[in-house]
């Protein structure tokens, strides 16, 4: 099921990492490729992503000045497709305050193969916001929200998943001032997040 990352992580930058390389690979570093190769070859002992399964998922992000948490279900109406909606809370800091976002959205997501551990998906979804800003002038906005991308879920059961994903959205309908004051990012943005899903 999806892990339900809200359009609350859409932060209009994908977050860099940085890192000294090994000049040449380790054995821990192969031995770490070699796995993940195999996890991804290797059929699991059945479909975890069947038809007619129910889907429950949890999401949560964090950083220096943001925070969000999200809950969904779905149902798997064939093997791999899965249309679900999800509530989700998204808190980001600004210098002359910080907005709230309450999120209600609906995301289809298919994943390409059902019957094996490592699970790579396409998804597109679309949510309605309400937006609280509380600062020097407190303001309560509502508009909509777009976007899709790609995502693998790793099964660490055949009926439980970690998954992460990322891709592009934007807003819709929402006030030009919120993005004057830099509180919403101007399209393409860059959406990413994580989550947990079960399916029973």
């Amino acid at each position: 099921m999806p892990d339900f990352e809200p359009p609350t992580l859409r932060t209009g930058v994908l977050p860099a990492l940085a890192f000294d390389a090994p000049r040449r690979p380790t054995r821990r570093a192969l031995g770490l490729v070699a796995t993940l190769a195999l996890l991804a070859a290797a059929p699991a002992s059945a479909v975890q992503i069947s038809g007619g399964k129910w889907s429950f998922g949890l999401s949560g992000s964090g950083g220096s000045r943001s925070a969000g948490i999200g809950f969904g279900v779905g149902y798997v109406v064939v093997d791999g497709l899965v249309p679900s909606i999800s509530m989700n809370y998204g808190w980001n800091g600004f210098d002359n305050g910080d907005s709230h976002r309450l999120e209600t959205a609906l995301e289809l997501r298919y994943y390409l193969f059902q019957n094996h551990i490592v699970a790579p998906f396409i998804y597109a979804d679309t949510s309605h916001v309400y937006l609280a800003f509380r600062g020097g002038v407190n303001e309560d906005h509502n508009f909509f929200s777009a976007g899709g991308g790609l995502g693998i879920a790793f099964f660490v059961t055949q009926n439980a998943a970690f998954s992460f994903r990322g891709g592009v959205g934007a807003w819709l309908g929402a006030d030009q001032s919120l993005f004057d004051r830099g509180i919403l990012e101007e399209a393409p943005i860059f959406e990413y997040g994580f989550g947990f899903s079960f399916f029973l």
